[in-house]
């Protein structure tokens, strides 16, 4: 995550995932890990993804779509910030995720 000058320092997540395709449902799942290839960065702040994940499950009725559950537990290390802030960072990034997905979807259709 950039910084916000005056109100966020730079933030880091080092992130594994691992997808899968069960019973037409494709699963993504993902956690913060620590390794040694990759120190912690001494000038910006590392948070904490815990167990997270989407669900894609396609929509018998129409093959074009499907629904999208997405959970997360995060800790970016901020103190307090409100709610709203966060939510909108999320959004903007579930968002900028979903196109890719959309564009690379397209490409491999």
């Amino acid at each position: 995550m950039h910084e916000i000058p005056g109100l966020m320092a730079s933030r880091s997540l080092l992130l594994v995932r691992q997808w899968s395709k069960v019973n037409g449902m494709f699963y993504l799942a993902t956690s913060s890990i620590t390794s040694p290839r990759f120190p912690d960065p001494d000038d910006i702040v590392v948070g904490k993804l815990y167990p997270s994940g989407m669900i894609f499950i396609p929509n018998k009725l129409n093959p074009k779509k499907s629904t999208f559950l997405w959970y997360f537990a995060v800790d970016l290390k901020l103190g307090w910030v409100p709610q709203f802030f966060i939510d909108i960072g999320f959004m903007g990034g579930q968002k900028k995720f979903i196109g890719y997905l959309r564009d690379h979807a397209k490409k491999i259709e």
